[in-house]
């Protein structure tokens, strides 16, 4: 079986040219771009994946880290408003948890997908309708309104996978998040199911492989490893 062939030119950018959180990405990843729908097969998973990618943005920014198996804030406000509530609900705990207990508990906090959809609305990356169900039912969807900043997205997951670019911290634990809320299959859209497969376990081999277990040691402790193996669980546990 031949390798899947990959686009050697990066998409152009979209209107917003900064890069995004990895809550940011996770999210914007798991919509269908017409619907503003959640793909069925992440949606499930998809609150803790949320929490899980919060935590590594943290680590990222280096305001928490792992001690005796409890995560630490170690570091000041961000700056982000959603990042910083987060941190809020951290440091109001009435006693320390373990990376794992916080990947659920964020899981629960429906005000943190709220407030990353509002926020991708704001850049114009989303943009927000209110559709009626029975034409009674208010439900609120976010359609994908630039598709660049998206296949931009797509395009880096896949030149990292294939070896084309070297991947930074972000880019090893999106490959994890990705894999673990079961989305891998929108990432790779080749036409042959083996070069789709393939691709996918690339993507397994780099994100469990020894140069993601470097980068976390190296940079950012336990948190990623953690947070992946709590949702493997739950992407198991749902089917």
């Amino acid at each position: 079986m031949g390798c899947p062939q990959f686009e050697t030119r990066a998409p152009a950018r979209g209107n917003d040219t900064a890069r995004l959180s990895l809550p940011e990405t996770l999210l914007l990843l798991s919509l269908e771009d017409a619907t503003g729908s959640y793909l069925f097969r992440a949606s499930t998973a998809l609150p803790y994946g949320l929490a899980a990618a919060v935590l590594m943005e943290l680590a990222l920014r280096e305001r928490v880290h792992v001690e005796d198996k409890v995560l630490v804030v170690s570091g000041p406000d961000t700056g982000d408003a959603l990042l910083d509530e987060c941190l809020a609900s951290l440091r109001a705990a009435a006693k320390p948890g373990s990376v794992r207990s916080w990947v659920w508990k964020l899981g629960l906090r429906k005000w943190i997908r709220r407030g990353y959809l509002d926020r991708l609305a704001q850049k114009q990356i989303l943009r927000r309708e209110v559709h009626r169900i029975l034409g009674v039912v208010p439900v609120t969807r976010y359609p994908v309104s630039s598709a660049a900043v998206k296949q931009e997205v797509h395009w880096r997951l896949r030149q990292v996978a294939m070896g084309a670019v070297a991947p930074d911290p972000s880019d090893l634990y999106l490959a994890g998040l990705v894999l673990a809320c079961r989305l891998a299959g929108r990432v790779f859209l080749f036409p042959k199911r083996e070069e789709r497969v393939l691709a996918g376990h690339r993507l397994a081999g780099l994100s469990r492989g020894e140069a993601y277990s470097a980068a976390v040691r190296e940079a950012l402790g336990n948190i990623g490893v953690i947070c992946l193996a709590v949702l493997y669980f739950v992407s198991i546990a749902v089917g």
